[in-house]
């Protein structure tokens, strides 16, 4: 097994970028989000977000937990 690679490693992104919800997400559920032409599974970054994002709302994507991007509510 490689050691390099650590699926629960967070790794924030140096700038966030915006990302497209596909599927919702919630406190208690990952959902999809579509970023750089792709769709990947995503969740809040805090554990303790009491939100819900729908299909269709922008999102920031601030970084990564293994293939799961880490999400907040996009401000603005």
């Amino acid at each position: 097994m490689n050691r390099l690679f650590r699926p629960d490693k967070v790794q924030l992104l140096s700038e966030p970028v915006v990302g497209w919800v596909e599927q919702q997400i919630t406190a208690h559920q990952a959902g999809r989000v579509s970023y750089q032409g792709s769709s990947w599974p995503a969740q809040f970054y805090s554990p303790h977000t009491e939100l819900m994002i729908l299909p269709n709302e922008a999102v920031s994507v601030i970084g990564t937990q293994g293939i799961t991007l880490l999400v907040e509510r996009l401000n603005g």
